[in-house]
């Protein structure tokens, strides 16, 4: 492990391909590299992979609806700022024409819209 991401926070946004479960191999490395991970997950992720197997792999609650944290009632801005660096992996066109336009109607798009740091898409 050479720790290039210790000590910082990685949320990683899961959207609706057959490709979703690419993103636990992410996870991992991610992990390898000394990051917390945090995984944002839209309705259509988890009809690919479960948000469990998510959960399992960082010990951390997943994300999914705008409203699933009730205790938190501007969870996009907690989760965009809590976040080191955002990658969006995989990225479908859908997720990618909404950050163009800025389209913000659910947990992922209006997380991606109220960051300042970095985004990767992938």
């Amino acid at each position: 492990m050479s720790g290039r991401a210790e000590g910082r926070c990685v949320l990683v946004c899961v959207t609706g391909c057959i490709a979703a479960y690419k993103a636990c191999e992410l996870v991992r490395m991610l992990q390898k590299e000394g990051a917390r991970v945090k995984v944002l997950m839209s309705e259509h992720a988890t009809q690919f992979i479960g948000p469990t197997t998510f959960r399992a792999l960082t010990h951390e609650k997943v994300a999914i609806g705008l409203f699933d944290d009730p205790s938190d009632p501007i969870h996009h801005v907690s989760l965009a700022k809590e976040a080191d660096c955002i990658v969006v992996a995989p990225a479908t066109a859908n997720i990618i024409a909404k950050m163009a336009h800025g389209l913000a109607d659910d947990l992922m798009s209006t997380t991606l819209l109220a960051a300042t740091g970095p985004i990767v898409v992938a």
